[in-house]
């Protein structure tokens, strides 16, 4: 059973206490990422991040990595669009020392000025990465030209960017956005509750109250267009967007529905069609991207230079098909069952478990309720599905990667 609680010093907890399982997953979850910053700090979330794992007062970044591995525990972290999350898994007879670990390298970092200097250049190797990787780097490029502002920008920022930050750059953002109300601690496994409490306030109860926004307001649009990138690459990769909407929009469920059957499985449309009956591709997967204000549903495809104008054509005309003629009762039950195994299997995963309570929160300001969400999808009706779907997916954007002209 949940239960959300705060620290004497008003740090949120969210304890998911499972008597039988002998692990526990803690994770401290940050409601600030690449849409909350300035166009100065554009990639400064993410070297955050980076950065918490350099080193704190009382451990340097070989002591944080030695002791959590003498622990066999896992540590990692990440940062999105919208959030910024610190996790680790351990046995739960070390779940008092995990939290510590964790706690010291998010409420304690030093943030010193050498290793700054050296995850910067960690941090430009790992840009140029996703540059030479072109499936990452094709959906960084159409999430840039499909959505205008700045949920549109790269999460990891640019070589540029990285390397003009200052210590000062982040400290000032991390005592801006590190707050108490803007932050929850989530632990879910097999624990025990006594020193939690005081080791969270040890660490965040100095942490400022309320954060600072950069924003009034985050924009978001979606932009029509079709753009292609020469690379010298022998693959051609592919995405095609079509408008979304909001996590917090009651239409939500559609979308995750129809991403599903058009392309979220191997027996869907568009794999069915490009890879199975056409054999023009290897990879084709649709997926729903949602965020506070807005989202999209975009299409990759990975193909060849023969075969490109083609899988594009037949990406548009499914979508064409179902906004004419909808879905039908089978694929609607295909997608309800897929989706609640999704559900069941992601959480019966500790760290799953862990990192969905904590972003659900994150976005809705609520404890995560399975069984609201099985219902949800269960409640999916055929006809008004079919309704909805006749005025959607008109507004597209491509976005081409390859060795290739694109001409109409």
């Amino acid at each position: 059973m949940l239960k959300l609680t705060n620290t004497p010093k008003g740090i949120k907890i969210i304890y998911d206490y499972i008597s039988n399982v002998s692990s526990a997953s803690i994770g401290v979850f940050v409601k600030t990422g690449a849409k909350d910053e300035t166009a100065e700090e554009h990639g400064l979330s993410h070297l955050i991040e980076h950065m918490m794992f350099k080193g704190t007062k009382n451990r340097n970044y070989q002591e944080i990595s030695q002791e959590v591995d003498y622990l066999g525990g896992s540590i990692n972290a990440y940062t999105s669009k919208e959030e910024t999350v610190y996790y680790i898994s351990v046995l739960k007879d070390y779940v008092e020392q995990a939290l510590e670990i964790l706690c010291d390298m998010v409420g304690n970092s030093v943030f010193d000025q050498e290793e700054l200097e050296k995850e910067k250049d960690v941090i430009v190797e790992e840009i140029r990465m996703y540059q030479d990787t072109p499936d990452d780097l094709v959906l960084e490029l159409n999430s840039k030209d499909s959505i205008a502002g700045n949920l549109g920008k790269p999460i990891i920022g640019t070589e540029k960017s990285v390397k003009g930050f200052t210590r000062d750059n982040i400290v000032k953002y991390y005592t801006e956005r590190y707050t108490k109300d803007n932050l929850v601690i989530v632990v879910s496994g097999n624990f025990k509750k006594e020193k939690i409490k005081r080791i969270i306030d040890k660490y965040f109860g100095n942490f400022n109250q309320e954060k600072t926004d950069r924003y009034e307001k985050i924009d978001f649009s979606f932009q029509n267009g079709e753009k292609v990138y020469e690379k010298d690459i022998k693959q051609v990769n592919i995405c095609i967007s079509y408008p979304g909407v909001s996590y917090l929009d009651e239409n939500k469920i559609y979308y995750d529905v129809i991403s599903n059957i058009m392309g979220g499985t191997m027996s869907s449309r568009l794999f069915q069609k490009i890879r199975e009956e056409m054999g023009l591709a290897y990879s084709v997967h649709t997926f729903n991207q949602t965020y506070k204000e807005g989202g999209v549903v975009t299409t990759y495809i990975g193909t060849n230079e023969k075969s490109y104008k083609k899988a594009v054509k037949i990406t548009k005309d499914e979508f064409l098909n179902l906004r004419r003629n909808g879905i039908n009762i089978s694929e609607l039950e295909k997608a309800q069952n897929k989706f609640l195994s999704k559900i069941a299997f992601s959480l019966e995963n500790i760290r799953n478990r862990m990192n969905i309570i904590g972003t659900h929160y994150l976005k809705y300001g609520e404890i995560f309720d399975e069984e609201k969400l099985r219902a949800e999808v269960k409640n999916v009706d055929l006809n008004l599905i079919n309704d909805f779907i006749k005025d959607k997916y008109y507004e597209e954007n491509v976005t081409i990667l390859g060795d290739v002209k694109w001409k109409k």
